[in-house]
């Protein structure tokens, strides 16, 4: 499946290939041993956190302050459990991944990091990345760097048999984890820990959204990228925070998942402490075929105080600079996402008719264009239109884009899939337009603002001026994107929000 593909960014194990020789680091938890390959040093499967596992499933991530011996850092370590993956897997996953150009001294600090957050509906991916995935980065003076967060009913779980004082994202609590060892270790690397910048698509977009508005991670990177995040989506929320209509309970979806995944096994009289005990009994394999379709982060009040969304409008973001946006057909993710039309179409309120209307619903499909063409916008561009806009209220850079670049080698009739400009990123094909793509993101993580020499301006966003940069086949400036659709699904949004002023 190519969407998997793209969205894991073509996930690959390096083994076999021949490695010029060995690079050892001393941390202060202990001794990493990495590689030097091609034009990159390169350590892989570092531990970021103690494995979440026995006492430790559905708890915060510990952190690590002492290795258990050398830690050899030439291969990646095993992926988060999942569904449909060769790789070796295990709990033990939480690890991250190093990239440095080959031409800086590992002794030396100075270097711009950009760290990159895998997508995949927060079900499947890893921080693995192709053979040449860092090639781009390294040779603009870019470190990279990657992890794996916990995923599945792993990594999002509110179950009602489960107390979970500190929330229910497990992996945006592992996310912090990474960001908080990159902080306090990067610089051995060749990294300045003052030129942070987390960056990725769909699920990694949306992870960027959650972590610019939560409160444990303020402070630990200078700018972030979310491209294709869902943060105006109306997500699950707990018994905790204020209930919304349009919201479903998260312990419901929770429960769903733990009777699935358990089976036979928990019947409607079964005591809450017999089924967390099953729950910590299952296997991850159990528990990842529990979910069909993709998994959303939950409204705990604690990891995500409210959605991601709401709190930019409300300017309760991190004050850094911020890019975001989306694909032309955004909707081609719809069929896998787990949504039916019929719930999607609920979620229209009052704007039933006139949004029937604007998106010509007559096929009721997950296949029917004009419901991916809604799906995408709603869950997508409405996302990036608010958050980049949000940004002046707070003083800070806001930059949005439109990524509508068909190849003549792709030549989709509907316009850029969902996660392609993710695509195009990591790719080395001689494009212009790409290239000049690929250039406002060097700019951005090496100084906070995409412009530079022999670029069209990218304007930032005022309260007077709104526009969109547009990648197509040339690059310029539209003052609009499908206004008056996302005009209307920005008033569903608003009507969402003022549900919060009537508690």
């Amino acid at each position: 499946m190519r969407l998997v593909v793209v969205l894991s960014l073509l996930l690959v194990s390096l083994q076999g290939q021949a490695f010029d020789e060995l690079t050892t680091k001393q941390l202060s938890q202990g001794t990493v041993k990495g590689i030097h390959q091609g034009n990159s040093i390169q350590f892989k499967g570092i531990p970021y956190a103690q494995p979440p596992i026995g006492e430790l499933r559905w708890q915060p991530p510990v952190s690590v302050s002492q290795f258990s011996g050398e830690v050899s850092a030439d291969q990646y370590g095993p992926v988060c459990p999942q569904k449909n993956q060769k790789l070796k897997q295990s709990e033990n996953c939480l690890t991250l991944n190093i990239f440095s150009p080959d031409s800086i001294d590992l002794e030396a600090q100075g270097l711009p990091v950009l760290v990159w957050i895998h997508g995949g509906g927060f079900v499947f991916g890893s921080g693995n990345m192709t053979a040449h995935g860092h090639k781009n980065w390294n040779d603009n003076g870019i470190i990279l760097v990657t992890f794996n967060y916990r995923l599945g009913a792993l990594g999002i779980f509110a179950p009602s048999a489960l107390t979970t004082p500190k929330g229910n994202n497990f992996s945006v609590m592992d996310m912090v984890t990474a960001l908080k060892w990159l902080k306090a270790n990067i610089s051995a690397f060749g990294g300045d820990p003052k030129r942070i910048t987390i960056a990725g698509g769909s699920a990694g977009g949306m992870a960027v959204q959650m972590l610019m508005v939560n409160p444990e991670s303020k402070g630990l990177f200078q700018g972030a990228i979310a491209q294709s995040g869902y943060g105006a989506w109306p997500l699950p929320r707990t018994k905790l925070v204020t209930e919304l209509k349009t919201s479903p309970s998260a312990e419901h979806i929770s429960d769903q998942i733990a009777r699935k995944a358990l089976g036979i096994e928990v019947q409607d009289h079964t005591p809450q402490k017999v089924i967390k005990s099953l729950l910590y009994e299952a296997s991850p394999a159990a528990l990842v075929a529990a979910i069909d379709g993709f998994l959303i982060p939950i409204i705990d009040g604690k990891t995500l105080p409210e959605e991601p969304a709401i709190m930019f409008v409300q300017g309760r973001q991190h004050s850094v600079p911020y890019i975001s946006g989306g694909n032309s057909y955004e909707g081609s993710v719809y069929p896998y996402s787990g949504v039916a039309p019929k719930a999607l179409f609920s979620l229209m309120g009052k704007h039933k008719q006139r949004i029937k209307q604007l998106y010509k619903l007559d096929e009721v499909s997950t296949s029917a264009l004009a419901y991916q063409h809604l799906f995408g916008d709603l869950r997508y561009l409405l996302a990036a239109k608010l958050t980049t806009q949000s940004m002046p209220k707070i003083g800070q850079a806001g930059y949005r884009y439109f990524y509508n670049y068909v190849s003549d080698k792709q030549a989709f009739p509907h316009g850029a899939k969902h996660a392609s400009e993710t695509y195009m990123l990591f790719q080395s094909d001689n494009v212009p337009v790409l290239n000049q793509m690929r250039q406002y993101w060097y700019n951005f993580i090496k100084q906070q603002n995409p412009n530079g020499p022999n670029l069209p301006k990218w304007p930032r966003l005022t309260n007077t001026a709104d526009d969109w940069l547009e990648i197509a086949d040339k690059i310029s400036v539209r003052p609009e994107v499908r206004a008056d659709k996302l005009a209307i699904l920005e008033d569903l949004f608003n009507q969402r929000k003022a549900e919060l002023k009537d508690h």
